[in-house]
């Protein structure tokens, strides 16, 4: 990896406009995915990880709005540019690869005929050559586990497994060769043997492309065997970031600690398995103080008064107060013991 800053997602702030009121969907959150990087998103349903790939892609409903802070493509803040700059930077720099393959795929039309007006809405008429480009899919479908690829170019999305459609989906987004490669959910749909190829597909793509990608899931599995670091998010914030086998090795904020702890162990025989009790707060009802602090088994007055900052602890980024030496948390602890 090279370590070079690719995207930069800074203060972010995302409302959602409904008839009753504006939801704030995403709070304060600042992430990172350097070129050569795999970032694992992470939270339960409900923690802002989709909306912020969608955020990222300019891609947000007609009802959502970005309020504050930026989104940089290198050098490039993308929340300033129009919806025709941020068109071309789609597919050439920045891709996405979307949960269900056939969201991305017209059952109606080949895979070929597809894969053609995708990239040719991209290129320039005067560079578009169809027959070198029909090449080229099929070497990359070839490339990613698909055989016979050049007849299965004018198949139609229904003759492909599951897996094959989101091998063909990935080989669209990388025919422009983009820099970033956003995965939301990328696996959720299939099963575990397909996972595990499409799983190894990305890690062979960040190595031999030095492609950059933001992997959005709520499987911490696949997160602790893909990913280089990870962002923990819950209810719109993020409350932990850092490196994967640090904060899987010793988790800091109590909403890692419970994610991971709830994970089965292979090896372990329970009863039951372990879950975090409660729900993620409603977006237009959110709780005073720290959002998680009504689940969370360390909660003090403290927690429930304010809103914890993001601050570095251990090599890595934490929002709470249990970690903050100038907040009253060690006090409201100390009270408690006592009595």
């Amino acid at each position: 990896m090279s370590g070079e800053p690719l995207l930069r997602v800074e203060h972010l702030d995302v409302r959602y406009r409904t008839a009753e009121t504006d939801l704030p969907v995403l709070r304060d959150v600042s992430i990172h995915v350097d070129r050569g990087e795999i970032v694992g998103i992470v939270g339960e349903s409900g923690c802002g990880k989709s909306t912020l790939s969608s955020a990222v892609m300019r891609l947000l409903p007609p009802n959502g709005m970005i309020t504050g802070g930026r989104i940089c493509l290198g050098d490039r803040d993308l929340t300033a540019l129009d919806p025709e700059a941020i068109r071309r930077l789609r597919g050439p720099e920045i891709a996405m690869i979307f949960q269900d393959p056939l969201s991305s795929l017209n059952p109606v039309f080949p895979v070929w005929t597809q894969i053609r007006d995708a990239v040719a809405a991209h290129v320039d008429r005067r560079d578009f050559d169809a027959t070198a480009l029909r090449a080229r899919a099929a070497a990359t479908l070839v490339e990613l586990g698909i055989a016979d690829a050049v007849r299965r170019l004018d198949d139609y999305p229904h003759q492909f497994s599951g897996g094959m459609r989101q091998r063909i989906v990935i080989a669209m987004a990388l025919l422009l060769k983009p820099d970033l490669l956003i995965a939301d959910e990328p696996t959720s749909a299939l099963d575990a043997t397909m996972q595990a190829q499409i799983v190894s597909i990305l890690a062979r793509l960040r190595r031999e492309r030095n492609l950059a990608v933001m992997f959005v899931t709520h499987d911490l599995a696949l997160v602790a065997n893909l990913c280089d670091r990870v962002v923990v998010m819950y209810c719109g914030s993020v409350v932990e970031t850092g490196p994967v086998r640090s904060v899987f090795r010793d988790p800091v904020h109590p909403y890692t600690r419970a994610l991971i702890g709830a994970i089965p162990r292979r090896h372990e025989h329970v009863e039951r398995l372990v879950t975090i009790r409660g729900s993620v707060p409603s977006l237009s009802q959110l709780p005073a103080g720290c959002v998680y602090a009504a689940r969370c088994d360390l909660a003090r007055a403290t927690c429930r008064a304010g809103v914890p900052d993001v601050r570095e602890h251990d090599g890595r980024l934490v929002r709470c107060f249990a970690t903050d030496p100038a907040s009253t948390y060690a006090h409201d602890a100390a009270e408690v013991a006592e009595g």
